[in-house]
């Protein structure tokens, strides 16, 4: 494969920018397999190409959606393709008792923060969240792990 896929947004660039750069790349990169490298995922090619290329569409749709200020068909149209691919998505089953991790990037002018610091943004409080990671304006996420080690 001749174009390696970044790891890290540059300054320059917008989140959707980047992510539709990504996306080509890896439809490129992914173009470039023989037939024998896709046979752990039991599907031909031609096939496995139509799906990765489905899942890249609405992504590019949502992106599209979301830039135009149509937030609900952007979030519509991805909850869409899920229920309908549902059975081919690795998931994981949260169970009681199951330890989870949430880090947060200390300031410097912080020594700690308090456990109620941990968690995500109250929803009255919204408008502080702004567009980072996987968060959408307005839209407090939690992002927590299985291991401290990412």
């Amino acid at each position: 494969m001749n174009q390696a896929l970044k790891n890290e947004r540059p300054d320059n660039q917008t989140t959707e920018e980047y992510t539709l750069e990504l996306i080509n790349a890896y439809l490129n990169n992914l173009s470039q397999l023989n037939g024998g490298e896709c046979t752990t995922y039991s599907l031909d090619k031609t096939s496995l190409m139509g799906k990765v290329a489905e899942s890249c569409n609405v992504i590019k749709e949502a992106f599209e959606a979301y830039s135009l200020a149509r937030l609900a068909k952007s979030i519509q149209g991805i909850t869409d393709f899920y229920e309908q691919n549902k059975g081919n998505f690795m998931t994981h089953t949260i169970n009681a008792g199951d330890t989870w991790y949430r880090m947060r990037i200390r300031e410097k002018n912080h020594k700690h923060f308090a456990a109620k610091d941990m968690f995500h943004i109250p929803f009255h409080l919204r408008g502080r969240v702004s567009s980072q990671r996987y968060s959408l304006p307005g839209y407090p996420c939690l992002y927590a792990g299985r291991s401290l080690w990412g």
